[in-house]
């Protein structure tokens, strides 16, 4: 007997599945691996070789492969839903698979320094900038005497190398190249696994809406302030010990304020936000993401709406992970202008006049010399 083919229905509910499934396993995997590391369990020394081993797997490799899976059910449920992602989205997805694989899986494997991928984590989420200069260790991970002065400065090197391409490329490009190109960790999340995020859809209507609640957008922008200051006075108090030898709280306390607010905001909360709420959760209260949206609004960015016609239709407004209220700008004809925009062209995709474009400074300018 042969089994009934699967509907176009089904086939797309399948991606969704499999997003959903991936995003549950990574977020809970890893909430999972970081309690059980503290444990009496993993007292051992033998205990905690296979600990360490399964958690460089886990970020890592793990995460490489979830994510270009993911970035395979996207692109495979827009081309089959009838809109295929456009080229704009299509580099952005293939980018964060590439640079995933790049720096979490193939540079740690091959150097044998695990520790590598905490260095594409972005300032001011942690500051290995100022912890490997004044300490020579980032948190636990002792660079200095383990790996020596070379792998002090290999790291230090990677960290600053990608900084300055992140910021270079923002300048001409806007927020779009680190927090939807680039960004391995949240960004890459949101990006490749976001058709299957939140696991419970907000809008029974319409299961692929991505808008949440005011409130709920109210409450993350309120944790926004909350951790730019806190993280920008831990800046600032690094700066003052490794400048001018000034400690107003001592390196441990710094070094325990921003674990912790690493592990409650970066790992805690962004895994039920990102699971319950939004997969671009983290994005609209991350500092990083943050600074980028400010150096983007200097590199003049925007989602240009006067392209053809608006229909009301409100598909871009759904289709926004970060909740920006981009028909009211189209019904105006006026650019929308945002700090939180990522720039993953979710909306540019969604609308059926092609109406919108995602632009910069340099992007117009690119455009006129064709032209």
């Amino acid at each position: 007997m042969v089994p009934a083919k699967f509907t176009k229905a089904q086939k797309l509910q399948r991606y969704v599945r499999i997003t959903r499934i991936g995003g549950i396993t990574f977020f809970t995997l890893g909430v999972l691996l970081n309690v059980l590391r503290r444990t009496p369990l993993f007292d051992g020394p033998q205990a905690q070789i296979i600990m360490e081993y399964f958690h460089h797997f886990y970020e890592g490799l793990f995460r490489a492969l979830l994510y270009a899976v993911g970035t395979y059910c996207t692109l495979a449920y827009a081309k089959l839903k009838g809109r295929p992602a456009s080229k704009f989205r299509k580099y952005s997805l293939i980018s964060l698979t590439v640079t995933t694989f790049l720096f979490i899986g193939l540079l740690p494997l091959l150097s044998g320094v695990w520790e590598y991928y905490l260095m594409f984590m972005p300032f001011p989420i942690t500051t290995p900038s100022f912890q490997l200069r004044f300490l020579g260790h980032h948190y636990d991970h002792t660079f200095m005497e383990v790996y020596g002065p070379a792998g002090l400065r290999t790291a230090l090197s990677l960290y600053f190398g990608y900084h300055m391409v992140a910021y270079i490329g923002t300048l001409l490009w806007g927020r779009r190249v680190h927090c939807s190109m680039l960004c391995v960790f949240n960004g890459n999340t949101a990006e490749t696994l976001g058709l299957g995020l939140p696991v419970i859809p907000h809008d029974k209507k319409r299961p692929q809406s991505k808008r949440i609640h005011p409130i709920a957008h109210g409450v993350l922008r309120g944790i926004q302030v909350l951790y730019i200051v806190v993280s920008g006075s831990v800046v600032v108090l690094w700066l003052l010990h490794g400048l001018f030898d000034f400690t107003p709280l001592p390196v441990d306390t710094l070094i325990t304020i921003e674990r912790m607010m690493y592990r409650v905001f970066g790992l805690l909360l962004l895994s039920l936000f990102t699971l319950f709420l939004s997969g671009r959760a983290l994005c609209i209260y991350c500092p990083a993401g943050t600074l980028y949206g400010w150096v983007g609004r200097l590199a003049g960015q925007e989602i240009t709406t006067n392209l053809t016609e608006c229909i009301s239709c409100g598909l871009c407004n759904q289709a926004c992970k970060m909740s920006l209220d981009i028909m009211s700008a189209a019904q105006q004809k006026i650019p929308l202008r945002a700090t939180n925009c990522v720039g993953c062209g979710l909306c540019v995709d969604a609308c059926p006049t092609s109406n919108l474009a995602y632009n910069t400074t340099f992007t117009h300018w690119l455009k006129r010399r064709k032209s």
